[in-house]
């Protein structure tokens, strides 16, 4: 299976994990984009074209990978490296396809900072150490993929037994 690492928010990475958790969920940004299955972008640099058009400071921001990654990519059953940016935090498992959320996400009645409409329903794989799965899968992104990306698939894919 593939394995991936997400950052999880930049401006604050403890309330999105907290709020990953709560709401069994994983988010990128970028939400201002729209839907990627209504909008129609057939591809990363479609999706970075759209956002460079919505959030014109994120040009070049590795966005259009990153989204198209985490919509077209990414699978159910996929193990996900949750970061926040220095630290590999937790792994969880996808259980669930791409989906735009209209609301922003909320975490104890208050709005999370950007646009993270752009969601996957999880599990958490609690016996599996991310440090550990990070060098399992090569420790580095796979071929073509930035490590300043917010969202990279792993260079090596790992078996079920890898990580229980």
């Amino acid at each position: 299976m593939k394995v991936w690492r997400l950052i999880t928010h930049h401006a604050d990475p403890g309330g999105a994990l907290d709020w990953c958790w709560r709401n069994r969920r994983i988010a990128i940004g970028w939400g201002q984009i729209g839907n990627i299955d209504v909008e129609g972008y057939n591809s990363a640099s479609e999706i970075a074209d759209a956002i460079t058009q919505h959030y014109p400071n994120d040009a070049g921001s590795g966005g259009g990978p990153s989204l198209w990654n985490f919509y077209k990519k990414m699978q159910k059953d996929d193990l996900v490296i949750l970061s926040t940016g220095k630290a590999r935090e937790f792994v969880v498992e996808i259980v669930g396809d791409y989906e735009w959320v209209k609301a922003k996400p909320v975490l104890r009645g208050v709005e999370l900072f950007g646009d993270y409409q752009h969601q996957r329903r999880i599990e958490r794989k609690e016996y599996c150490n991310a440090d550990e799965l990070w060098d399992l899968a090569g420790g580095v992104e796979a071929p073509g993929e930035s490590i300043r990306w917010t969202c990279i698939e792993c260079e090596r894919e790992v078996d079920e037994e890898s990580c229980g």
